[in-house]
This record gives C-alpha cells, sequence and structure tokens, in this order.
C-alpha cells in the first residue's frame, strides 16, 4: 500500500473560517453585514474538481458548496468537512496500486 502522506499526493487543507460579506455596496462600510461559517479548502485542481463534482452529485438540500473562490480555493459547510475527508480517502483508496507478490 502507498503511503497517503507521500509528496506524490494531493495535499488538502482544510480550516475553519468566516467569510462577512456587505450587504450592498463595498462603501456601506459602517453597515448591516451578514457573516457565513464555514471551511476554507485549499487543494490542488483536479481534488477542487473533484469537490465540486461530488457536491454536484447531491440533491439541493444536502449541497455543502458555499462559494467557489478560484480553481483551488472552496468554502464549504462546516459539517462537510469529515465528509469531504472520507471521500478522498475512499477514492485514494481505490486509485492506489499493490504489486502484486
Amino acid at each position: 500500500m502507498l503511503d497517503h502522506n507521500n509528496s506524490q499526493y494531493t495535499n488538502v487543507r482544510i480550516a475553519a473560517l468566516s467569510i462577512i460579506k456587505l450587504k450592498g455596496s463595498p462603501i456601506l462600510a459602517g453597515k448591516m453585514v451578514n457573516s457565513t461559517k464555514g471551511q476554507f479548502i485549499t487543494c490542488d485542481i483536479p481534488m477542487a474538481q473533484f469537490i465540486v463534482n461530488m457536491n454536484s452529485t447531491l440533491p439541493a438540500s444536502q449541497k455543502f458548496i458555499i462559494h467557489v473562490l478560484d480553481n483551488t480555493h472552496l468554502f464549504v459547510q462546516p459539517h462537510a468537512a469529515e465528509m469531504i475527508r472520507s471521500a478522498i480517502s475512499e477514492f485514494r483508496d481505490k486509485i492506489s496500486y499493490e504489486k502484486p507478490a
């Protein structure tokens, strides 16, 4: 079995974060703001596409991506972190190769 901590594997970092959005124009800096709690994910492009695809296969009530920030950064609901880690682990196990004895 290959070592999942080996550098050949995708590094996916998940961090807790709150995003604050201003209502309306940024000029309204002293006005009402909305804050959304979630997890910030940094990964490479193929892994981000895997996560986006995983999200798109779910029904609307279970979708977890709050915002795709760019090709390598996602902002997701807080409860999704463990589900994403589990799905990535399963995916890595499927694509791992063990040399026959």
